[in-house]
């Protein structure tokens, strides 16, 4: 019984290593061209940041993101039900914001994009201490 499996196992071995062998004179045989340089192309064009003193846009992708309105009042209520304390939750009153002046000011959150309103809201909001 050994010598019968010892055939078998030597059969299929050798049947693998012939498979490899023939595969590797078929894909083997082709020569593969190296890839060629790709031709110099001209650097995106970057949009110039914002001033820092416009508004951001509510389509911007960060402010979708974070579910930002201008106006409070445009907020989806699906988004803000169940939370305890939404009656004084403005942008004013954000953990995150830094006033620019009455009506505006800068959120942490989007960096250096552009300012907020200081009634506006956004998913992130934290209360100030």
């Amino acid at each position: 019984m050994s010598n019968e499996n010892m055939n078998r196992r030597g059969f299929v071995a050798a049947l693998s290593l012939a498979g490899l062998g023939i595969t590797g004179c078929i894909f083997g045989s082709k020569k593969q061209k190296a890839p060629e340089p790709k031709a110099a192309t001209a650097a995106p064009e970057k949009k110039p940041a914002a001033s820092g003193s416009e508004l951001i846009s509510e389509s911007d992708p960060t402010a979708v993101a974070l579910k930002y309105k201008h106006d409070k009042s445009n907020v989806d209520a699906a988004i803000t039900k169940g939370r305890k304390d939404y009656a004084s939750e403005f942008c004013n009153t954000c953990i995150h914001y830094v006033a620019q002046g009455e009506s505006q000011g800068k959120c942490n959150l989007f960096g250096n994009k552009g300012l907020v309103a200081a009634k506006g809201w956004c998913a992130s909001f934290v209360k100030k201490a």
